[in-house]
């Protein structure tokens, strides 16, 4: 079994970049029940690979409404997109995924870690790190 528990590859169609031009690129979502609020996006540009973690919630609000504030924001683009804006020091981008690729991973991580559990999950991890700091 590789390291995520849920994994897909897609494509993403950047309408805003402050690196270089509108283009279509590879993205990769991973999903881990060792952090079930946290979503990854692997993009890889010029400069080499990197990762986006962003909460499974706000990419959950965002395929049906505005979600999130500050460094990521999703919303519904158009009937099949929805867009994702990320920013940083470094610069910002944004980029629209097809909303049924988005969803399915979505559903297939609720399948493997519903949002019910994803508390009692935080709440035990909680607790074994601070058995392990005051032991």
């Amino acid at each position: 079994m590789n390291a995520f528990d849920v994994e897909v590859h897609t494509h993403v169609d950047y309408v805003q970049s402050s690196v270089g031009p509108r283009t279509t690129e590879a993205m990769r979502l991973t999903y881990s029940r060792e952090d079930p609020l946290a979503v990854s996006l692997h993009f890889e540009d010029r400069n080499g690979p990197f990762r986006w973690v962003v909460a499974r919630q706000v990419l959950s609000d965002g395929v049906k409404g505005r979600s999130g504030d500050g460094d990521v924001q999703v919303w519904p683009w158009s009937p099949t997109g929805t867009a994702v804006a990320l920013t940083s020091p470094e610069g910002s981008a944004t980029f629209v995924v097809l909303t049924s690729v988005l969803a399915g991973f979505l559903r297939r991580t609720q399948r493997l870690v519903s949002a019910r559990r994803e508390a009692a999950l935080v709440d035990a991890a909680i607790d074994a790190m601070l058995a392990e700091v005051t032991s």
